[in-house]
């Protein structure tokens, strides 16, 4: 039986050869090369003094680069470049018809001059003046109508249940009277705040030195604070024809506090489509200027009067030529107040 002591060679203890000796039984390692002395060669295909550093980077990473300036790219064929022009030509239709140009006018305002300009600005866009116009008289009609209407049948069915109550009748005084009042009159000026912010789109458009098209005047400019402000001079209006007219009986007081009311207050909706304030501004701002400039002021609030005056006596159909021409005489004494270019 073989014994328990193990034959196989014992490998020699490394103990035993001096350092840098291989120990017996181990291969001799293959050669090695020096270490490079400098910075790493780079490909030289890679390179294009044309490039970016920060491009050239990219070139590197990604593999490109080898495309020199004025070489043409892959699918790019010689004599065209990354920038060349439309291959299609100009534009098919046309350039935009440049604006008319804008001169400041002066902040006195001249009546000659400026009913000269809005006459002007009238012939030459009457077409889409006039045909905005029908439009929305007719829109406004309607809804007056409808406004008449409604209170006309409401007032009989008061009158009628408060003299089946009450045979001394109804007056036209009560608390029912004024809340209805109150709502139609709110109905009226949200269709004249709309129509007004409308209307002074295209109006704007015009004193730009645009050619007005149509569709800006059934645009909407501001109608937030054009709204606020015909609420609030309608509720203003309003209380000073119930107090005057209804409560006192003096209709001329009346008339007359309600053509102040419009004078102090009709640069307020102009302030807020034109300069885009909000009402609250808008409002201040107006009547700063009626009150500074009272003067022009009173001149175009008579011109405007006047003109619609003569609109109604041309058989109303005239209202189709008075109502634009004093929207722009308006329009040019506003921004000569307030120191704006208008179209020359």
């Amino acid at each position: 039986m073989p014994d328990n002591d193990d034959s196989r060679p014992v490998p020699p203890d490394d103990a035993d050869h001096s350092p840098g000796e291989q120990p017996a039984g181990h291969p001799n390692p293959a050669p090695q090369a020096p270490a490079p002395q400098g910075p790493a060669p780079q490909n030289p295909g890679l390179q294009n003094p044309g490039l970016h550093p920060d491009d050239q980077a990219w070139a590197n990473q990604f593999g490109a680069g080898q495309y020199a300036p004025g070489q043409p790219l892959p699918g790019q064929g010689y004599g065209a470049s990354a920038y060349s022009p439309n291959p299609f030509g100009p534009n098919p239709f046309g350039a935009a018809p440049p604006a008319a140009p804008l001169a400041p006018v002066s902040p006195t305002p001249n009546l000659s001059s400026a009913f000269a300009w809005a006459w002007d600005r009238f012939r030459t866009n009457a077409s889409v003046l006039i045909g905005a116009a029908v439009i929305w008289a007719i829109v406004i009609i309607a809804a007056a109508l409808i406004v008449g209407l409604v209170l006309g049948l409401l007032m009989v069915a008061l009158i009628d249940g408060a003299a089946t109550a009450d045979p001394a009748g109804w007056a036209p005084t009560g608390p029912s009277a004024i809340a209805m009042i109150v709502v139609l009159t709110g109905f009226m000026a949200v269709i004249m705040a709309y129509a007004l912010s409308c209307w002074l789109t295209g109006l704007i458009a015009i004193a730009d030195g645009r050619s007005a098209e149509f569709g800006d005047f059934f645009r909407m400019t501001a109608f937030g604070p054009i709204l606020a402000i015909t609420l609030i001079i309608a509720v203003v209006s309003g209380a000073a024809e119930l107090v005057f007219n209804n409560y006192l009986g003096l209709s001329w007081v009346s008339t007359i506090v309600s053509m102040a009311i419009s004078l102090l207050t009709m640069w307020m909706v102009y302030f807020a489509a034109d300069v885009r304030e909000p009402a609250g501004s808008a409002i201040s701002t107006g009547f700063n200027l009626a009150t500074a400039q009272i003067g022009p002021t009173v001149v175009v609030f008579a011109m405007t009067v006047l003109l619609g005056v003569l609109g109604l006596l041309a058989l109303v159909v005239g209202l189709l030529i008075t109502i634009p021409l004093s929207g722009l005489l308006t329009l040019y004494y506003f921004r000569s107040l307030t120191g704006r270019p208008i179209a020359a």
